[in-house]
């Protein structure tokens, strides 16, 4: 019964589409199209074409056509000077050959000094002269481009990397040249495992995550690594050593990224063999490896203090901080918690290395000549002594109360036995250390060797408390 019909045909703004369709979750064909843009001219000749089909098919006649508005200009005009595509392609093409290719492809060319090209209107992805270029290439062929190589290829480039980038790619090599195994992980992980290990804050959220559990910035390394380790744990890996050096973010500001180094340890230290028997991985195991990788990063081993510290993801009494004094700390190492452990699935104890690389000043460059070789003359000799201390004194005080005695001279300070029990009181523990003295310029007599070995009960009793064990 339908008799009169009125046909619409409109252009429709791309971005104004997309923007709508995104915000309603529309998807449909006509927003396809519209929102990547087509021609806004063919308006009203898709409008002629819709009427003479429907004549054709249905009958009947035709009213007058309205338009309200105009067409948009949907191409800018563009300026065009023939030289550049031989400056940006090396092909040598006349500029009427130019003008020629242009205009059959649609474009409006007016010639000048500088020439004014307007692109057709269905050709909404034309916006600069390097367009023009692209097409007038298509057309030429690309087996007419030029082979013109690279300028200086036999010269070696100069280094690109900075000094940071060149230090974490030596950590990397010295790890793995200490059997540890690289993991590169996501920088996210699930909100859970982000508040064990001090994250979880709304700053941290992700707004659009790529699931529950990616959904909050990382605040450690150490839970995707032991996610990892988890899964190879369950397939038979008991024995494992890896490490990732990456970011950590503690909030949204540049300067709240940080660059970590951070490794864990599970299982044997090394495979049972008939020859020696193994044994699990502990906790001076993580404090060898953090000395180990400081050290391959020109830090001063020997001056390293060992601070204590509370932190609610590692076992009371199995952590510590390495610091260069008592504010800069470099690191820390420890035994993670068995209730953290528990939330991953894991039942093995895991040792952990977390350095600060931040923290860790670059070594200075010092320069490309190779430093005279220089050593002693005179043999050097060792020295025992035994301490009676009490037992919450830290034996790295000793040592470096022992060194300070004389940094010239004693050249390493290293303990060698720990004894408690026997005639000691309940509350003490008896500690050996070896002395290694280097003379320098002249052999050291027994007077000498005995004054310095006063200096050094002294250095000790008066920064521990202990006394010389008779």
């Amino acid at each position: 019964s339908t008799k009169r019909v009125i046909l619409e045909t409109a252009y429709f703004d791309p971005i104004g589409v997309a923007r709508t369709g995104r915000r309603h979750n529309i998807i449909s064909d006509a927003r396809y199209r519209f929102e990547r843009g087509i021609d806004p001219a063919f308006a009203l000749m898709g409008d002629q074409l819709a009427t003479a089909m429907i004549l054709e098919i249905c009958g009947g006649r035709a009213g007058e056509a309205v338009v309200v508005g105009a067409v948009p200009q949907a191409t800018p005009t563009i300026d065009y000077d023939p030289e550049r595509l031989k400056k940006l392609t090396g092909m040598d093409v006349p500029p009427d050959q130019q003008a020629r290719m242009l205009q059959d492809l649609g474009f409006e060319v007016r010639q000048g000094d500088i020439w004014r090209v307007v692109a057709p209107s269905w050709r909404p992805d034309i916006h600069g002269a390097a367009d023009l270029v692209e097409e007038i290439t298509r057309l030429v062929g690309l087996d007419d481009l030029p082979l013109t190589p690279l300028p200086n290829l036999d010269r070696l480039p100069k280094p690109v990397l900075t000094a940071t980038q060149r230090r974490n790619r030596r950590l990397r090599h010295m790890a793995a040249g200490l059997g540890l195994r690289e993991l590169v992980t996501w920088s996210f992980l699930s909100s859970a495992h982000a508040q064990k290990f001090g994250g979880g804050d709304a700053a941290l959220k992700l707004d659009n995550p790529i699931s529950s559990e990616l959904s909050d910035m990382r605040p450690s390394l150490i839970p995707n690594l032991l996610d990892v380790a988890a899964r190879n744990i369950d397939r038979g890996f008991d024995d494992l050593a890896l490490f990732e050096l990456g970011p950590v973010y503690h909030g949204r500001k540049p300067e709240d990224q940080a660059q970590h180094f951070t490794a864990i340890l599970v299982g044997k230290k090394r495979p049972d063999r008939w020859h020696g028997e193994s044994r699990d991985v502990d906790v001076f195991d993580a404090k060898a490896l953090a000395e180990a990788m400081l050290g391959d990063m020109a830090v001063p081993t020997a001056n390293l203090m060992l601070l204590g510290g509370d932190a609610d993801c590692y076992h009371p009494g199995r952590f510590g901080y390495l610091s260069l004094g008592p504010k800069n700390k470099l690191g820390c190492f420890g035994e993670l918690h068995p209730a953290v452990l528990a939330s991953f699935g894991i039942t093995q104890r895991v040792m952990v290395v977390d350095l600060f690389l931040d923290q860790i000043p670059l070594p200075k460059s010092k320069g490309t000549n190779r430093a005279k070789l220089d050593r002693p003359e005179l043999q050097s000799l060792r020295k025992d002594m035994a301490f009676i201390l009490a037992k919450d004194v830290p034996a790295g005080d000793v040592v470096r109360a022992a060194k300070a005695a004389d940094k010239q001279l004693i050249t390493e300070v290293a303990i060698f036995d720990v004894f408690t029990g026997g005639a000691l009181d309940v509350d003490e523990k008896s500690l050996a250390i070896r002395l290694t003295l280097q003379p320098q310029d002249k052999s050291l007599t027994d007077e000498d060797i005995a004054a310095l070995l006063d200096k050094v009960a002294e250095k000790v009793g008066a920064s521990t408390g202990g006394r010389l064990r008779g």
